[in-house]
């Protein structure tokens, strides 16, 4: 049980870094409040072709960060703890 929160907060963990360069977009174009066609422009081409090739390199990222987390979680997940049990009858 303890394996899989751990697994489970590293891939949140993952899910947040990949997730950064929409956060740093969002927090630019609040703090830029782009006015006019070259505004936009400027912030779309720094939006949309630089922070999103960085995010598809994330995903790529997160996607192998995932592969290794939950398989390194399956390797050491001990199968004979999650088995119930044998109880002892009396004869």
């Amino acid at each position: 049980m303890i394996n899989w929160c751990k697994c489970l907060a590293l891939s949140l963990v993952a899910a947040l870094v990949c997730l950064t360069p929409t956060w740093i977009f969002l927090c630019i174009r609040r703090l830029a409040d782009p006015e006019g066609f070259w505004q936009e422009l400027a912030v779309g081409i720094i939006g949309y072709v630089v922070l999103g090739g960085f995010q598809v390199l994330c995903l790529v990222g997160f996607v192998f960060a995932l592969v290794l987390i939950w398989g390194w979680v399956k390797e050491n997940l001990d199968e004979d703890k999650l088995r119930r049990p044998k109880t002892k009858t009396r004869a």
